[in-house]
């Protein structure tokens, strides 16, 4: 009988191989108790391929388990006590408190796991408490959800939404308390407990106003901005209910200042904490800071700098505001072929305005700057830094190979998502390997007959 299983099993794993011509299967590691060890390799275009391993046994009905987990996205819940890594074979948790890893996986009714699936973008709220979804409904539409992390409970925020496998158009406010979330060309804000009660607002009487996601901005948890046509508005959190039901009689918030354009559905902004300085972005490619006056006159434009002649070479450019007043600018940008990216900071002093390039290392793929505004992490693709955001003098550096993704754990700690391993980097220089990403070499222990696995 046992051999007959083994048989089906390579049998499979060339039907297998042959029918799905993405997918490569590795050969069998099989131990003395019935146990197979295999990894999987799925090539999608667009998307970078890696190995998963799994275990199963041939003697027992249950189901194939998942031993690696690829960091395509990592992201915290429970305030820091989960670790949480998704990728197309489902979600993993790893528990800080007792070192464990734990995987529910969308191949667990596969015996030879043949398929995955490539997810929707999500958002998880800064807490760790609720994560908004895009779940796939067509080929490129979707109904974005949101749920407590624990999974028990779950709603429909918009019924119909654009598929989005990179973003998903909501903000959460830096203290978790609130959500704004874009459905048809209007902006909404929600309690997130409140998504879950019988006696919720109406979204109609919810409503900001016309526009994207990109037309908000929390520059605290106690203030958010936003731009309708060429006004700026400021909604104090504590107004924001009774601001949306009385908007006819008191407006949706106090006018902060007016633009000499009307903002477009291209254009990006950011805002300092004290609604007095902005950053505007148009079209991905002219960069203006400005003062904002407080009231509904005109903005003052302290810098105007366009970046690139031609917009569609631009990849991203975003802004980090450190606890000083002098922001960053970060543009990566795609030209003929060749990644590209630089940063500068904008220093104001009483008479002048200046940008001053930033010296650091080249082809930086990735900036996160920490929870408490102190400190910066990149990544070059081959090595990792984190810098002090104040005076960006580095900290400390790491040879990491790629980092995919990453989730700061504290204000002195991070988790780093490389092809190999998943880590935690402390500022001091230390770092500890959580768990495999992937399986270059596996084999069993014949002691203990549990897998041992080789990044």
């Amino acid at each position: 009988m046992k051999i007959k299983k083994i048989a089906f099993i390579f049998v499979l794993i060339l039907m297998f191989s042959t029918v799905y011509g993405e997918t490569t299967f590795s050969m069998p590691e099989i131990n003395n108790d019935s146990g197979i060890l295999f990894s999987v390799t799925h090539k999608h275009p667009g998307e970078i391929s890696y190995n998963t391993l799994f275990s199963s046994d041939l003697e027992k009905d249950e189901s194939t388990k998942q031993i690696t987990s690829f960091p395509e996205q990592l992201s915290l819940l429970s305030e820091g006590k989960i670790l949480r890594i998704r990728n197309r074979y489902g979600i993993s948790q790893y528990s800080t408190e007792d070192k464990t890893l734990t995987h529910t996986s969308t191949v667990k009714d596969e015996f030879i796991p043949s398929n995955s699936v490539l997810r929707g973008a999500e958002s998880v709220s800064p807490n760790g408490k609720w994560i908004c979804s895009l779940e796939k409904t067509g080929t490129v539409s979707a109904k974005m959800t949101i749920k407590n992390a624990s999974g028990y409970t779950e709603t429909v925020l918009v019924d119909s939404a654009n598929l989005s496998y990179t973003s998903i158009p909501v903000k959460w406010s830096p203290d978790s308390s609130m959500l704004i979330y874009e459905k048809h060309g209007n902006i909404y804000f929600t309690e997130p407990e409140a998504m879950f009660q019988t006696n919720q607002i109406p979204e109609k009487l919810r409503k900001i106003g016309t526009g994207t996601i990109d037309s908000i901005y929390w520059a605290s948890a106690k203030n958010l901005i936003y731009i309708c046509g060429d006004l700026i508005y400021r909604i104090p959190l504590n107004e924001m209910y009774t601001r949306s039901l009385y908007s006819d009689f008191v407006g949706i918030g106090t006018i902060i200042g007016r633009l000499p354009y009307p903002f477009s559905i291209t254009d990006k902004f950011s805002v300092n904490s004290d609604c007095t300085r902005m950053i505007h972005v148009r079209n991905n490619r002219t960069i203006l800071y400005m003062k904002l006056p407080g009231n509904a006159s005109f903005t003052e434009q302290l810098y105007t700098k366009t970046e690139n002649a031609n917009p569609t070479e631009t990849i991203n450019i975003s802004t980090i505001w450190s606890r000083s007043t002098n922001p960053i600018v970060w543009i990566q940008l795609q030209r003929n072929g060749v990644y590209n990216c630089h940063g500068f900071r904008f220093i104001e002093d009483e008479n002048s305005v200046k940008a001053e390039n930033l010296s650091l290392p080249q082809n930086i793929e990735y900036a996160l700057p920490s929870p408490d505004g102190r400190r910066i992490f990149f990544t070059d693709g081959k090595k990792s830094y984190i810098y002090n955001l104040q005076n960006l003098e580095k900290i400390t550096e790491q040879d990491t190979g790629k980092i995919l993704s990453c989730v700061w754990a504290d204000s002195s700690s991070i988790y780093l998502g490389g092809t190999e391993t998943v880590k935690k980097w402390f500022v001091s220089g230390n770092s500890q390997v959580l768990f495999p990403s992937s399986a270059s070499q596996y084999s069993w222990n014949l002691s203990t007959n549990r897998p041992v696995v080789k990044a």
